[in-house]
């Protein structure tokens, strides 16, 4: 049998629809994942933020914060983790819409 073949094209095309919901909760799966790491992300940062707060608050705005740049950089260096993550989870989630849609297209879910 050779890859022309009607049988093998139709086990690999088996195979690889069979494969879909598989896929599909993996990257369900990975989805979630990345949120959790984002919220822990942002807890970190509002975390500082109320720091910030209680600083000016016990100090006053008109006094510096030693912390401030450091602290700073630390903050944005988060919210680029943030941004990294979140185009990662588009990333995912466009694959998984290029799974269903070519999955429905080959074998329709909805019967108009």
């Amino acid at each position: 049998m050779t890859a022309d073949d009607p049988a093998v094209v139709l086990e690999d095309f088996t195979q690889i629809i069979g494969n879909v919901p598989a896929e599909i909760c993996h990257i369900l799966e990975e989805l979630e994942e990345k949120e959790k790491d984002i919220q822990k992300l942002l807890q970190k940062v509002e975390k500082e933020n109320h720091r910030v707060q209680r600083f000016i608050k016990m100090n006053g705005s008109m006094m510096v914060d030693p912390q401030a740049e450091p602290n700073g950089k630390e903050v944005r260096r988060l919210y680029d983790d943030v941004e990294r993550l979140q185009n990662e989870k588009c990333s995912l989630a466009d694959r998984s819409t290029r799974l269903v849609s070519h999955a429905e297209y080959i074998h329709p879910f909805h019967e108009y």
